[in-house]
């Protein structure tokens, strides 16, 4: 390494001075050579980041050189990631801000994992192959009990383990328990549940008891498999031994320990299916101690046989007199096979305890603190008791008005429930300990006790956030306390305006106690009159001191002027535009304004944009163009709401009222009008030019059947629209001399008005003449004589003197029967034409002789769509 510094060196100085003689400008040489160190872990976990560090070594780093980084897998699934786990791209080329790149390795995949790793700078490159051996997260699962032969049916315990014993403390597990070469049930430790075999269960780390019991004779094992989240598989294995169950029987004691002449029992259970007669027989043999035995309320004696269950759960009474260990040993026999189980209990004197228990942890140094003792007996009281104790700081106790220091004793204690003061002088951690004494002297070390006796001034200050402010507008009080946890704080303020306190969105009075705790916190004061003000805050701890701090403010009043048109009168079809203006002697005063209209079908909207106006809106100071649209004539009502970041509220109308806008309607009169021809209406409107629109709403005729039509012959609808001036239409379809015609017409904001007129028509005037001709017809001879009949017809014809076109007339006798209904006639004015005819004749058989054909009529004809009034005609 030295030579390669002693060469850099010297090829460094020989540029130097080469440049150095030259006019050219100068080069730097920068490109020195660099090599890639390696810190990594040569084993990882699965899934689990492990860190590695790529170092770039140069001689001489240089500002100017950039390094960049990429990587490849060429064996397994692991990849690179940055420090917040956030992956790098692989086969892409990074750029290094450092020559230290510290990057995660994860791979989710336990393999011989490899890793080709590239830095290069410029043209160099350097390229290093990583092996990283990927393993099991590992856990240990160990199946556990002290007892592997066991009898069909008999319930035995059993445990498991399961602990993390790897890097990774995020992974999960989950747990089954099979059964084979055999049947049996799995337990919890209550006995109360069955476990389901052969299904996976979730599991954390940690011991848990379970029970089994087999079913039948045999070799069969538990096995447990657990399985963790990267899918890393265990399992264990217990082998059992099954057999048929002989005698047998179990006793315990409860207690395991009494006091003299307290009673106790020895618990018995016997199982079932044992045996081989149907009397089971208990006696006992005492080995150390004595003891009175009775077995339903029948005393017992030693080596006394006793008939008992054959199987199930019984017990023995027993009380001893004397301090000792009893040793006894019970004898179950049933036909002539004889089991036995021992049994021992200790059996003492009265015990006694005691709990002496500080009412506080932590308190003001120099202040008492109260210990509540409690002493607990078992058996013969030991009282009167004496106690001791210490400290490892200054201090002392009081009992009963009397002051001990430690190590004195405190004696006369018969009472079983105590209290003691006890004074902590320096500000220091006391540790307290109790040694209680009975009457014959016997010791009971107390559980040591902690006190921290400390200082307990608090500091407080408050600031606000300016100096001046406006009325009923929030300012701002940073406060800071600092003073112990475990004491509480009430504070309280005054001020020399009117106002109050808001503290968490509760608002306070002057001198009312405020909790607070120690820290940062921020209230807000809002005053309610002008003026300086002082406000002064004042905390008070639990302890019984204060801390209080100033702020001084000057509250100036708030005015504000919200200004809107009380009235808009407004003609229907004109834009109707106003503004709001809005002043205020504070702008750190928010407002709002939410409106309301009285109907729906009017809106407020900006002038600016034409866009509907939101509700609320923030109001700023200056003036707002607005415009209300609207849809119908009427009074429309806006109710204005304002309101300030204050609290202040204020609400406005606006009425806009909008007017009909006149218009008037005519018809024009028309004279001399023949009958048949079409009537011409014209119809004028006449109003101011404004945007409004006008359509007919309707028309109707005196006369039923007549129809209106435009000039294209179109029908006219009844809300047709119609223009300003005249508007011409043409009525026809009448039958009498005379008609009338309402029309009605409504503007678009439902202004309606109507109009009638009279009109007369000329009457028909028409004449009707009639000739008869007659024909003879020969019958023949009769009687030497010869006779004709004779036919006669009559023709009537009409003569128009109108001044239409008659093109249809009907001809019906005088009993109303149509005799003649001539269609598509076309008998123009001063024209005469033949409309219907009707014969008679004479009977041959009768001889000559005249015949009158009939004369009376009713006719009719039609001029256009007019048709004349039925005109009786003798003819």
């Amino acid at each position: 390494m030295k030579n390669i510094i002693k060469y850099t060196i010297g090829m460094f100085v020989l540029s130097t001075l080469f440049f150095a003689c030259t006019k050219d400008d100068a080069v730097v040489f920068d490109e020195f050579p660099f090599e890639i160190e390696i810190v990594q872990k040569d084993t990882v976990t699965v899934n689990y980041p492990e860190k590695t560090v790529f170092k770039i070594i140069t001689e001489t780093p240089v500002s100017s050189n950039v390094y960049m980084f990429k990587y490849e897998s060429l064996n397994g699934t692991g990849i690179y990631t940055n420090l917040n786990n956030d992956t790098i791209p692989e086969n892409q080329f990074i750029t290094l801000d450092s020559l230290s790149l510290e990057v995660n390795y994860i791979s989710n995949n336990v393999d011989s994992d490899k890793i080709r790793a590239t830095i290069k700078r410029g043209d160099e490159e350097k390229v290093k192959d990583l092996l990283y051996e990927v393993e099991n997260n590992e856990y240990s699962l160990d199946l556990s009990t002290a007892i592997t032969e066991i009898d069909i049916n008999e319930i035995r315990p059993f445990s498991y383990d399961l602990f993390n014993k790897g890097k990774d403390k995020n992974v999960t597990y989950k747990r089954a328990l099979y059964i084979i070469n055999g049947s049996g049930v799995v337990l919890n430790a209550d006995e109360s549940e069955e476990i389901k075999l052969a299904e996976f269960e979730n599991s954390v780390e940690g011991k848990f008891n379970y029970n089994v019991k087999f079913k039948e004779k045999g070799n069969p094992k538990l096995v447990i498999v657990g399985e963790d989240s990267n899918g890393y598989i265990k399992r264990d294995t217990l082998s059992y031994t099954v057999e048929e169950p002989p005698i047998r029987f179990s006793v315990t004691t409860s207690p395991n320990s009494t006091t003299i002449g307290s009673p106790y029992r020895f618990n018995f259970i016997i199982p079932e299916n044992q045996g081989t007669t149907t009397t089971n027989k208990i006696r006992y043999t005492i080995q150390s101690g004595s003891a009175n035995i009775t077995y339903n309320s029948t005393p017992v004696n030693p080596n006394e046989q006793v008939d008992v269950p054959l199987s199930g759960s019984f017990y023995f009474d027993a009380v001893s007199n004397s301090e000792q260990t009893l040793n006894i040993t019970f004898y179950l026999e049933n036909g002539g096979v004889e089991v036995d189980r021992t049994a021992s209990i200790n059996i003492v004197g009265g015990t006694f305890a005691l709990s002496a228990i500080p009412e506080v942890s932590q308190a003001e140094a120099g202040s008492q603190v109260g210990i509540n003792c409690i002493i607990t007996e078992s058996g013969p009281t030991g009282a009167p008791y004496s106690l001791v104790y210490s400290s490892t700081e200054t201090g002392n106790i009081e009992y009963r008005g009397t002051v001990y220091a430690p190590g004195s004793v405190i004696d006369g204690i018969t009472d079983l429930t105590f209290s003691l003061k006890y004074l902590g002088v320096n500000e220091a951690n006391h540790r307290l300990s109790f040694t209680l004494r009975d009457k014959n002297g016997n010791p009971f070390e107390a559980t040591e006790q902690n006190i921290n006796f400390i200082n307990t001034q608090h500091t407080f200050s408050a600031a606000s956030t300016g100096t001046t402010a406006f009325t009923d507008t929030p300012t701002n009080i940073v406060m800071e306390l600092n003073g112990l946890s475990t004491l509480t704080y009430t504070m309280k303020w005054t001020a020399d305006v009117s106002g109050t306190f808001v503290l968490n969105g509760i608002s306070y009075p002057t001198n009312t106690p405020i909790l607070v705790s120690p820290g940062n916190f921020t209230g807000a004061f809002i005053g309610t009159s002008p003026g300086r003000s002082n406000l002064t805050f004042e905390v008070t701890s639990s302890s019984g001191k204060t801390a209080s701090d100033d702020v001084d403010l000057t509250i100036n009043e708030f005015t504000f002027n919200f200004d809107v048109p009380e009235v808009l009168d407004v003609v229907a079809g004109n834009t109707a535009e106003f503004d709001i203006n809005y002043t205020a002697s504070n702008n750190n005063v928010s407002a709002r304004v939410f409106y309301s209209i009285n109907t729906n079908n009017g809106s407020v909207k900006r002038r600016e944009n034409s866009q509907t106006l939101n509700s609320p809106f923030d109001l700023t100071q200056g003036t707002i163009g607005l415009r209300f649209d609207y849809s119908e004539v009427k009074t429309y009502v806006i109710t204005w709401s304002y309101t300030n970041s204050n609290g202040a509220s204020r609400d406005y109308e606006t009425e806009v009222r909008v007017r009909n806008r006149d218009f008037s309607i005519s018809i024009n009169p028309v004279t001399n009008i023949s009958f048949g021809s079409d009537v011409i209406v014209d119809l004028n409107l006449s109003s101011q030019q404004s945007p409004l629109t006008y359509r007919l709403d309707g028309y109707s005729f005196s006369q039923s059947g007549m129809t209106l039509r435009n000039q294209n012959n179109s029908i006219v609808g009844n809300s047709q629209s119609i223009g300003f001036g005249n508007n011409r239409f043409l009525a026809s379809g009448y039958n009498t001399n005379s008609f009338s015609i309402t029309i009605y017409v409504i503007d678009s904001f439902g202004q309606r008005k109507s109009v009638s007129r009279t009109f007369s028509i000329n009457a028909p005037n028409e004449e009707y003449t009639s000739d008869i001709g007659r024909r003879s017809v020969n019958c023949g001879v009769q009687a030497g004589e010869q006779r004709i009949y004779y036919i006669y017809t009559r023709r009537i014809s009409l003569k128009n003197n109108n001044g239409g076109v008659i093109n249809r007339v009907q001809v019906y006798d005088e009993n109303n029967n149509l005799i003649n209904d001539a269609r598509n006639l076309s008998i123009e004015p001063n024209e005469t034409e033949i409309i219907g005819e009707t014969t008679c004749q004479t009977n041959c058989s009768l001889g000559p002789g005249p015949c009158t054909p009939l004369g009376r009529f009713k006719i009719r004809y039609r001029i256009g769509n007019s048709w004349t009034e039925f005109k009786n005609v003798n003819l």
